[in-house]
């Protein structure tokens, strides 16, 4: 069906109908787009927000702040041994005289290049040969490091 001018002719009134609805259309997709990534913008800084402020240490993530501390503050593996009344000194005494290194931490001997599977065997070894010949001189061995 033709659209048929009226006197006095204009060519608005022919093509603004047209125009008007392109433009809508064109502005109502532009529009879904816009709201889309917008709020995939939100969740993903919302996202990395978090992740920084756990990183940073300022945020809780859901943990208390035990866990919190814990997470931030790591103990060397020998630190999980101790016996009411000894010092600083008769520990770390101990912890190096049973194969572990002065800082609490221990190596487990394993030869560089080793598989994960062969590191991950001679750091149990090590452990087990620790945690045996601290209890032997009278430590105990708290709940923190198990993996």
């Amino acid at each position: 069906m033709a659209i048929v001018p009226t006197a006095p002719f204009s060519l608005v009134d022919y093509a603004l109908p047209e125009v008007l609805e392109v433009t809508l259309i064109f502005f109502e997709r532009k529009m879904k787009i816009f709201i889309f990534c917008s709020l995939n913008s939100l969740l993903f800084l919302f996202i990395s927000g978090c992740e920084l402020l756990c990183q940073a240490g300022t945020g809780t993530c859901g943990m208390s702040s035990e866990q919190m501390d814990k997470l931030l503050h790591p103990k060397a593996y020998g630190e999980y041994f101790f016996k009411l009344g000894a010092s600083r000194e008769e520990w770390q005494r101990d912890w190096v005289a049973c194969g572990g290194m002065s800082d609490g931490g221990y190596s487990s001997d394993a030869r560089p290049g080793s598989s994960t599977e062969v590191l991950i065997n001679a750091s149990k070894q090590k452990r087990s040969e620790l945690a045996t010949c601290m209890v032997s001189k009278g430590y105990e061995h708290q709940k923190g490091f198990e993996y």
